[in-house]
């Protein structure tokens, strides 16, 4: 009977260790999906970003042409 007790005590600890690195590799699986997402926000941000500078320097030379002509 004794033997029993020490094995199910066994498998119990066995299974704590498993929970705990699910516990862990879901953190880490989260962190992962964090930084793919963060990746992903400044991949599609940047074309924006581009897309208003060259409209700001657009302005910037029309305004520049403008005042050129303008004298």
């Amino acid at each position: 009977m004794a033997e029993v007790v020490e094995a199910i005590s066994k498998v119990n600890g066995i299974m704590s260790e498993i929970a705990s690195a699910s516990r862990e590799q879901t953190i880490g699986i989260e962190q992962i999906n964090v930084a793919i997402n963060l990746l992903d926000v400044t991949t599609q941000g940047k074309p924006l970003i581009v897309e208003g500078g060259a409209a700001i320097n657009s302005q910037i030379v029309q305004r520049n042409v403008a005042g050129l002509i303008g004298k």
